[in-house]
């Protein structure tokens, strides 16, 4: 018998920008450089190596960070995206939590394959873990809003079973629309929920398709808006080209922190307010690329406890503004992590209806929008980890954390949740203009 599509789409937006935030924060001039106050050198030290640093005779060992379950599954949609010719930036949890709602429809060997690939035991297990979840990343305070949406769009002719129908409104909080795929108004009705949830971040880029065997949509959001806990001021006398190709604008910031190393890279974690969020940057060495540091599974070098890491410095951070958007089909990415009957024949959705249903696409979409005041799209901040004290007799020892070429980076919440995991190239910062 054919299978109809059941059409699941993956929405996610990061915007890093004051524009969008003005309504509920204060007016901020950025600092420029050349004003009358001291503003220390900067070097175009792009990065040390461990030995170069001297971290060899001070490893810390940090404790674990908590809700460490989830991110084999990240970190496998990370390094199955972010691809030389995939895209540029995705959500791992947004993704997460959109699979698990497309269990809950599913049964036998294709929602084992999902419970399987999200950790989780049986369809409430997966349900629950879910929630905290999503309430790990929740916030709706003045300088810091993150949050999730969720909807499902029913065609008329599809014989829906409301029981499960019913779960997703009261598990996931799903708003349910009931129409035509033929009818204009009814796809307005979903661009709109679609632009109220990500705060019209994405208008003029979705485009929603249906055909005649279109007969339901899943669709997911995550949008997130938040600033740094210490902001960056812009550095124009900084001519130093990206990837020495792109001249662009760039944020520079003096802080107390660490610095983290790994196999193939130099990281720096900035926190955002409040210790509600934080940005990882990876900066990877001279001898490798962005995609040898996500082939070695960054999410769960976040979560392990033992990092070599050095504290007690005087970082001097160095970061282009940009701004990086991605959207493209991930079942393939899905595929990988052993989520295949979905898109088969061989597809069950008998939870959701009696009707032959298959997965026809995942779409994603998300964007990261960063400049010197902050971010916003979700938020986290939390110290997971142990701090190692400074000297508190002697000056702090200076770094050079400078972003003058291809980097990674993972915006996470105070737990750690990998909220948008991207690469910024060339095609990404802001250019210079002037």
């Amino acid at each position: 018998m054919m299978r109809i599509k059941y059409i699941l789409v993956c929405i996610s937006i990061l915007l890093i920008s004051a524009t969008v935030m003005s309504g509920c924060m204060p007016a901020v001039t950025p600092y420029e450089s050349g004003s009358d106050d001291t503003i220390p050198e900067i070097s175009k030290t792009e990065g040390m190596t461990v030995k170069e640093t001297g971290t060899d005779d001070k490893t810390t060992v940090l404790p674990r960070a908590n809700n460490a379950d989830y991110y084999k599954f990240y970190d496998d949609i990370i390094i199955n995206t972010l691809k030389e010719d995939g895209m540029n930036v995705v959500s791992p949890v947004n993704i997460y939590c959109c699979t698990s709602l497309l269990a809950q429809t599913a049964a036998g060997n294709t929602q084992k394959q999902m419970l399987d690939a999200l950790g989780a035991t049986d369809a409430d297990d997966l349900a629950e873990k879910t929630k905290n979840i999503i309430s790990s990343f929740y916030r709706d305070e003045e300088f810091m809003k993150t949050f999730s949406g969720n909807s499902i769009w029913l065609d008329d002719r599809l014989n829906v079973k409301e029981d499960c129908v019913n779960k997703l409104k009261k598990e996931y909080g799903a708003k349910i629309g009931k129409g035509s795929f033929k009818d204009q108004k009814y796809i307005d009705e979903m661009t709109k929920w679609l632009s109220d949830q990500t705060g019209g971040l994405l208008d003029g880029r979705i485009n929603i398709e249906t055909d005649d065997d279109t007969r339901a949509m899943l669709l997911s959001t995550l949008y997130l808006s938040a600033r740094w806990d210490d902001v960056f001021y812009y550095d124009s006398s900084d001519k130093t080209r990206f990837n020495d190709n792109v001249y662009c604008n760039y944020m520079k910031n003096t802080e107390n922190g660490y610095v983290y190393f790994g196999d193939n890279f130099t990281a720096y974690k900035k926190e955002m307010l409040d210790y509600k969020g934080s940005v990882w940057f990876f900066l990877p060495n001279e001898d490798s690329t962005v995609y040898d540091v996500i082939k070695n599974r960054p999410i769960e070098y976040i979560f392990n406890g033992e990092k070599k890491v050095k504290g007690g410095l005087e970082v001097h951070l160095t970061v282009p503004e940009y701004d990086v958007y991605s959207d493209g089909n991930i079942n393939d990415a899905l595929s990988a992590c052993g989520i295949t009957d979905a898109f088969s024949e061989t597809a069950n959705f008998l939870p959701l209806s009696d009707d032959p249903l298959l997965i026809d696409a995942v779409a994603h979409a998300a964007r990261v929008k960063v400049n010197w005041e902050g971010v916003e799209a979700a938020a986290y901040t939390g110290v997971t980890y142990a701090s190692a004290a400074a000297d508190p007799d002697g000056e702090p020892e200076k770094y050079y954390f400078n972003l003058y070429r291809t980097f990674f980076f993972v915006i996470t919440d105070d737990n750690d949740v990998p909220l948008f995991a991207g690469i910024v190239g060339d095609e990404d910062v802001i250019k210079l203009i002037g």
